[in-house]
């Protein structure tokens, strides 16, 4: 049972969502134990962009236990292939999603545009964008 609050925090039983793709709050919040937030879905935008990089998650495992495991020691764990060029800004945007709720939270909730964004943001022009 999942249980949305005033506070905007989730209280779960059960772990939601695509394995691969759950944040060590989620797991955490099993049982009652924990809560989580919309940290949860910035986690999951740091391992997107990993796999889109990398071309497989960054806490794979052959079995459950075990992505959960890593997830679990994402410190730990998190590991960028000597053999795939990925650049130390992509590196740090990775690690900056996939980093523990009570640092990322007050990130987020920060965040301020240096400067707006240019209206209109895409054209349309004789049905190309640019």
């Amino acid at each position: 049972m999942v249980n949305l609050f005033q506070d905007g925090l989730v209280r779960s039983d059960t772990a939601v969502g695509t394995p691969d793709y759950i944040s060590p709050e989620v797991l955490q919040s099993q049982g009652g134990e924990g809560v989580y937030g919309r940290e949860c879905d910035w986690w999951s935008v740091g391992i997107f962009v990993y796999e889109m990089l990398v071309g497989e998650t960054p806490f794979y495992a052959d079995s459950l236990v075990g992505t959960y495991s890593k997830i679990m020691d994402h410190n730990n764990r998190l590991h960028f292939p000597s053999d795939i060029n990925i650049s130390k800004e992509a590196k740090s945007l990775i690690c900056g999603f996939l980093t523990d709720r009570y640092v990322i939270m007050p990130t987020i909730l920060s965040f301020k545009p240096r400067r707006p964004f240019p209206k209109p943001f895409v054209k349309l022009q004789n049905g190309i964008f640019y």
